[in-house]
């Protein structure tokens, strides 16, 4: 997704709500900005919350998407408890 933007006079640029929505990205985060020796400009997220649990700590970055490690955690769990309920019905392949 290539859009121009214009600067503005106070020096910022928007990012596009399309672009926001796509990787979850929430008013208040904090990103850091770094010159690159070609020219480019690289903007890189440096804070965040978990899109589940809205914790800032122990982040992973997964597709764009910001998930607490606690949360990856309870997933797997729930994964594990669902796998072990559908072998019990006979209704899963545990391979």
């Amino acid at each position: 997704m290539k859009q121009t933007k214009r600067i503005s006079k106070g020096g910022g640029i928007t990012l596009p709500a399309s672009l926001r929505r796509d990787y979850g990205i929430a008013p208040g985060e904090r990103v850091e900005i770094a010159p690159q020796p070609n020219g480019d400009i690289l903007i890189r997220r440096t804070e965040g919350a978990c899109m589940f649990t809205g914790e800032e700590r122990d982040l992973i970055n997964y597709k764009g998407r910001l998930i607490s490690a606690g949360a990856v955690s309870d997933m797997l769990a729930e994964f594990d408890d669902e796998l072990r309920n559908q072998i019990l019905r006979g209704a899963g392949d545990p391979t």
